[in-house]
């Protein structure tokens, strides 16, 4: 018994779509490899697209203008679209490197308002005390001496 012939049609669950993909595109480069080595061709893959280049057998001066003008328009396309994925997976990087510029900024001002303060409290500190030992020190006075103190 054979296996079931696979109806080709768009798979609804993004999970299975997501592992299906994933797997073919493994099974797929495999095979370009494969192919590589029987047929001793170049091959350029990245991570979602592969290009098989048949180096020697792929003669341009066979092809007509019509077939070169539409491998230009593809490779244009093709260089557009990698071009808009790539701007479109910038944006988000590049608005968290202005957040985080921003974050850097209100951080130093932050650490500047909070010296400020602990400067204050310090000096405000230092007043207390002097204030405080100076009271100290009226109070260790006789009422003779105060009233001295009063009159000169």
């Amino acid at each position: 018994m054979g296996r079931k012939k696979l109806v080709i049609k768009r798979i609804e669950d993004k999970c299975n779509r997501q592992v299906t993909f994933s797997k073919r595109r493994k099974g797929l480069f495999k095979k370009a490899q494969d192919l590589s080595i029987l047929c001793d061709i170049q091959m350029v893959y990245s991570r979602f697209v592969l290009i098989i280049l048949y180096l020697d057998e792929l003669n341009f001066d066979q092809l007509t203008l019509d077939d070169l003008v539409q491998l230009e328009l593809d490779m244009k396309t093709a260089i557009a679209q990698t071009r808009a994925t790539k701007t479109r997976m910038m944006a988000p990087i590049t608005t968290l490197q202005e957040k985080e510029r921003l974050l850097r900024e209100e951080n130093e001002i932050l650490v500047q308002q909070i010296s400020a303060m602990a400067k204050q409290n310090d000096n405000n500190r230092e007043a207390d005390i002097e204030m405080h030992d100076r009271e100290k020190n009226e109070t260790n006075h006789s009422p003779l001496q105060r009233t001295l103190k009063l009159l000169f």
